[in-house]
């Protein structure tokens, strides 16, 4: 997926998990129950500017992704999707205090 929306290529080893039970998106509604991780890497200013506007997704399958760059400290205000505040919010409680102490 994150190659796919984002493109950006890692491995499953790349990944650092933000939950030790599955989140469930939309209990009630759907049965879908997911993992969040997170993953850090290292850009330069120039391959930031490249990133932003980038289209992904499958045409085939009628996706066309725009990818938006934020600023990590305006994120939790530009989107009402619940995973990426949930992600938010336990990043900066699990990843932001470890590097805090």
């Amino acid at each position: 997926e994150m190659e796919e929306e984002c493109g950006i290529k890692l491995k499953k080893s790349d990944l650092i998990s933000l939950t030790s039970n599955k989140m469930l998106p939309s209990p009630g509604s759907c049965d879908e129950a997911i993992d969040l991780y997170y993953f850090e890497k290292k850009v330069t200013v120039k391959e930031l500017k490249e990133m932003k506007g980038r289209l992904h997704g499958k045409s085939d399958e009628g996706e066309h992704i725009q990818l938006q760059v934020v600023p990590f400290e305006e994120a939790s205000s530009r989107t009402g999707d619940s995973k990426l505040l949930c992600a938010l919010l336990l990043y900066k409680k699990k990843v932001l205090s470890n590097k805090k102490n």
